[in-house]
Formats: C-alpha cells, sequence, structure tokens
C-alpha cells in the first residue's frame, strides 16, 4: 500500500500507505472476528460473499482514491485487510461445509496449498503489476480476482453439498449415523 499511494501522489503520501498498513491490520483482526460470528448467523457462504464483496469495495475504493482522501484511504486499508479473515477464518469452515468431516484435514490442506503459494509470490507479482504498468491495473486485477473467488467459492460450495451426506462421518461413506452409533 505504501508504494501505490506513494506512485500516485508523491512521497508525502507515503505516511498515508503506512498508515494504512495500520488500517488493514486493524481490518484483519476485526474481520476474523466478525465473519467467524457473521457465519454462525448467515451460514458460511453467505458470510465468504459478504467479505468477498468488502474486498471488492477496498480495491475499488483503493483504484478510484488513490491518494485523493485520507479517510476513505483508510477505510480502504480497513476493507482489503479483512480479506485475510477468508483464508484464515472462511476456509477451514467453508471445507468443512462443502465436504464434511471425512477426510477434512487431507481436503484442507489440498485447498490451503494454492493460498501458501500465492501468499508467496503474491507480493512481488502484484509489485512488478504496480510498477509496470501502474497501480490502478494492479487494484484492478485485485477486483477481477475477488470476483473470481467468490464465485469459485459459491459453485464449489453448491456443487458439494449433493455429495455430503456421502462425506460426513470418517470411514466407509456407505455408513448411516445410526450405524456409527451402535
Amino acid at each position: 500500500m505504501p508504494t501505490a499511494v506513494q506512485w500516485a501522489g508523491g512521497a508525502e503520501l507515503a505516511i498515508l500507505g503506512a498508515w494504512m498498513i495500520s488500517a488493514a491490520a486493524i481490518g484483519n483482526v476485526v474481520g476474523k472476528i466478525f465473519l467467524g460470528t457473521l457465519s454462525d448467523l448467515i451460514g458460511i457462504r453467505n458470510g465468504m460473499i459478504i467479505f468477498a464483496a468488502l474486498n471488492i469495495i477496498g480495491f475499488a475504493l483503493m483504484l478510484t482514491m488513490l491518494g485523493g482522501n485520507t479517510v476513505v484511504m483508510l477505510v480502504a486499508g480497513f476493507a482489503i485487510g479483512s480479506a485475510d479473515a477468508m483464508m484464515s477464518v472462511g476456509l477451514p469452515l467453508i471445507t468443512r461445509a462443502a465436504y464434511g468431516d471425512r477426510q477434512y484435514a487431507k481436503i484442507y490442506s489440498y485447498l490451503n496449498m494454492p493460498i501458501a503459494i500465492l501468499g508467496g509470490f503474491g507480493a512481488p507479482v502484484v509489485t512488478a503489476i504496480g510498477n509496470t504498468v501502474g497501480w490502478n491495473i494492479a487494484y484492478g486485477i485485485g477486483i477481477i480476482s475477488m470476483a473470481i473467488i467468490a464465485t469459485a467459492c459459491i459453485v464449489a460450495y453448491n456443487s458439494t453439498r449433493k455429495y455430503l451426506p456421502l462425506w460426513t462421518y470418517e470411514g466407509d461413506p456407505e455408513k448411516k449415523k445410526s450405524d456409527l452409533a451402535a
């Protein structure tokens, strides 16, 4: 964020970028608590959709107000920071909701691998894009990426729901809950 804001308005805006990092850190903490609570109230799928929309709004604010309004930029930083909740809280909850308990650890680890890979390469790639073609394009790519992720979550969640009864209990997927109690 500091590099993007400095690119838009010069060195004096680098301090705003540093404040945005703090807003993102606060969004990170608050987002985790809020997503967990929200998913208990309206379901994890709907919670993830709301958080993806919040993140898209954050990127859109960055894109349209890049350095122009301090308060809006801090709100954007907060919204972008809250996206971490989707990986650390949302992914485990949506994995369990979609696939059940059977082989949860194995399925979750497969789903978590791309996040770790993208986390390692994401910052240098985004910085290269921002420095090469401009931060407006970099944040535009962020908006498109979040829309794709939201769509993928909805499709995955909806398509796996029909298989959930087969994958709910450890062991033989043909066993019913009543069979396990006996």
